[in-house]
C-alpha cells in the first residue's frame, strides 16, 4: 500500500514530507494515521481524496 503513494519527497506515510505540494496535502489532516487505519483494514474516510490528490500529482510528474 505504502509504495503507491512515494513521489519525489512524498511519502503518506508521514515521513518525508519536505516537498511544497506535500506540505500542502499533510494539512489534510492526519496523513500518518490514516495511512496506518487502512494498512490495518479499517476506513480511513478521506483517504480517497488524498489518493485522488495524488494521482493528479503523478499525471502532472509525467
Amino acid at each position: 500500500m505504502r509504495k503507491q503513494f512515494l513521489i519525489e519527497g512524498l511519502d503518506l506515510a508521514g515521513t518525508r514530507l519536505e516537498h511544497p505540494i506535500a506540505q500542502e496535502i499533510s494539512l489534510i489532516g492526519g496523513l500518518k494515521e490514516q495511512t496506518a487505519a487502512v494498512e490495518k483494514g479499517k476506513p480511513a474516510p478521506r483517504l480517497g481524496r488524498i489518493c485522488w490528490m495524488v494521482t493528479g500529482l503523478q499525471e502532472e510528474a509525467s
